[in-house]
């Protein structure tokens, strides 16, 4: 339990903006350094589901597609316990919105993991066409009493709302390996912490 808890709590915090700025509604105007600042204010402040609309829709969508298959699988109960709570049934999380999903999420495992976001610098950007933007930051994040700075990039793509974070690949990586791990017919005696420990190794 710990790998994951603290995996996906640190790869949450390391896919955030800069410094933070006053609370602000995003319009279609602001740049990716705007959106990438503000969806870090957000996940700071712990406003989960408005950090969520910093995402690109199709990258929500994306994200409930890939842990699905995970809730579906194995130890029900058990798996939906460490992604969403005790409190959540199966029949709630079904008619979540994928922006409530998200942020439900992303909330419980910072919560559970005490993860918390310490510092991130933007260090410069390149385009990919017209409406791809590659921000590189320098992130510090916590997890569990673990420590970790690195760079990242994070995407922005440029949707009818304006710039809007990417799926991080991490995320997607994790996911198909708990996937993976949940697959295999040597994993059914094991327990939900082993599985996801193993994942996240």
């Amino acid at each position: 339990m710990l790998g994951c808890m603290t995996g996906f709590a640190l790869i949450a915090t390391l896919m955030f903006g800069t410094t933070p700025v006053a609370a602000a509604d995003l319009t279609v105007q602001d740049s990716p350094e705007t959106v990438l600042a503000e969806s870090y204010r957000r996940m700071k402040a712990a406003e989960w589901v408005a950090a969520a609309d910093t995402f690109d829709a199709g990258a929500l969508k994306q994200f409930r597609e890939m842990l699905t298959p995970i809730l579906d699988a194995g130890e029900g109960a058990g798996v939906m316990a460490v992604f969403f709570g005790a409190e959540q049934s199966s029949e709630t999380i079904k008619t979540m919105s994928d922006q409530a999903f998200f942020a439900k999420v992303i909330a419980t495992m910072m919560q559970t993991s005490g993860g918390k976001l310490e510092g991130q610098e933007i260090l410069g950007g390149i385009s990919e066409g017209a409406e791809r933007r590659h921000m590189v930051v320098r992130s510090t994040a916590s997890a569990m009493g673990i420590s970790i700075t690195q760079m990242e990039v994070v995407s922005l793509n440029l949707t009818p709302q304006g710039w809007r974070l990417a799926l991080s690949g991490k995320i997607d990586g994790m996911a198909k390996a708990l996937q993976q791990l949940l697959a295999k017919p040597e994993a059914e005696g094991a327990t939900v912490e082993e599985v996801t420990d193993d994942a996240a190794k």
